[in-house]
């Protein structure tokens, strides 16, 4: 089973692997005095990359609840109406 940080890394590499048009990388960010690690996922004509954290994705998948092949492509299917719903640097 893969650590946290590796799967993190797997699955941002797998939706880089799998799109166009979107950017991808593993970044540490600070909120709330907490450091959590994420991917950020940007889009060009998008002023800020959206994050996301796979805190709980990781647990389900650790207890064997998750498979990546299709948790990466769920992710992968929500990307365009996760951008259609945030404001657009026009």
């Amino acid at each position: 089973m893969m650590k946290f940080e590796n799967f993190v890394n797997e699955v941002a590499s797998r939706m880089e692997e799998l799109t166009t048009g979107y950017t991808f990388s593993v970044q540490v960010c600070s909120k709330l005095n907490l450091k959590r690690l994420g991917i950020s996922v940007g889009k060009e004509g998008y002023d800020v990359p959206l994050m996301l954290y796979l805190d709980d994705s990781y647990e389900a998948y650790a207890k064997g609840n998750l498979d990546i092949n299709d948790y990466v492509a769920g992710l992968i299917t929500q990307l365009p109406e996760i951008f259609d719903n945030v404001p657009c640097v026009e």
